[in-house]
């Protein structure tokens, strides 16, 4: 309990709060009063999904905040399960934050598939989120880590799935989630693959 109320701590972070800020202004930018699903899609997909890009490419700078206790908590427990622990709580963060708007539309009278979309939404988070943070794993560049999820996410609103087919991130934009399986496949892989390649950190 207390590794995991440290590790909260470390969340706390100008991306976090910018993620947080992001969903807080949703109702300000957009109305969601009795919103139609084809209106809450493009919020979801052009704008909430976007949280993944901020939340997912700065896990691995939460080590140096932590530098000095993580040596005391490396020698209990193994470096990459304390990785996923993180990256874990981010996952979960990411869906709540998401599904709290989901939620205010339906509150509003919104007419939408409730699940399909809020699990929808959050697949494209993680998709973009989960890129960031493997470029950011393999390059030790958060820049690089943030334009390169940034700029596939522009390549699929201009080509809106014409080159990606079945792997069209945006799908939701074309009323589809059957899309949304493959990109799911792909998160899992990508996490798996940024669990075996993490070490400490070299940002």
């Amino acid at each position: 309990m207390a590794l995991v109320k440290y590790n909260l701590k470390l969340l706390v972070n100008l991306n976090v709060v910018t993620a947080f800020v992001l969903i807080l202004f949703a109702p300000l930018l957009f109305s969601f009063e009795l919103i139609p699903k084809e209106d809450l899609a493009k919020v979801g997909e052009l704008y909430l999904s976007l949280i993944g890009i901020l939340l997912f490419p700065f896990l691995p700078m939460m080590e140096e905040r932590g530098a000095c206790k993580e040596v005391v908590y490396v020698k209990k427990l193994n470096h990459r399960w304390i990785y996923s622990l993180r990256l874990f709580m981010i996952i979960v963060l990411s869906f709540l934050l998401i599904l709290s708007v989901i939620l205010f539309a339906e509150f509003q009278g919104g007419d939408f598939p409730f699940w399909s979309m809020a699990f929808g939404v959050w697949i494209s988070a993680l998709f973009f989120g989960m890129l960031g943070l493997t470029v950011a794993n393999l390059t030790c560049n958060l820049t690089a880590a943030y334009l390169i999820p940034f700029a596939y996410f522009v390549f699929e609103f201009m080509t809106k799935g014409k080159y990606t087919k079945d792997f069209f991130v945006l799908s939701l934009l074309k009323d589809s989630f059957t899309e949304k399986y493959w990109i799911l496949l792909l998160v899992v892989i990508m996490v798996i693959f940024n669990l075996m390649i993490k070490e400490p950190s070299k940002f």
